[in-house]
């Protein structure tokens, strides 16, 4: 990847995670329980030697951290004795 407006392909990773991000925020998400992070060629899932590896390799992973307070027995597992 090398363009004007993506560089590099972590530009371009950067740019596909805040449009995600932007539009789970637009759906309601609290903004401040999100984050966008970009890897861009560094984590591949696939070569990228075929056509179906570079497919592979332009995703979005979504990584969703529960509000552990808000499980039953959570309280009881907070107490020392």
């Amino acid at each position: 990847m090398n363009t004007p407006q993506y560089p590099s392909n972590w530009e371009l990773a950067s740019a596909r995670s805040l449009v995600v991000t932007k539009a789970l925020i637009a759906g309601g998400m609290p903004a401040a329980q999100l984050s966008a992070a970009s890897y861009g060629d560094l984590r591949p899932v696939a070569a990228n030697d075929t056509k179906e590896g570079k497919a592979a390799n332009r995703r979005i992973e979504i990584v969703v951290v529960p509000d552990l307070s808000t499980l039953p027995g959570f309280d009881a597992l907070q107490k020392v004795d």
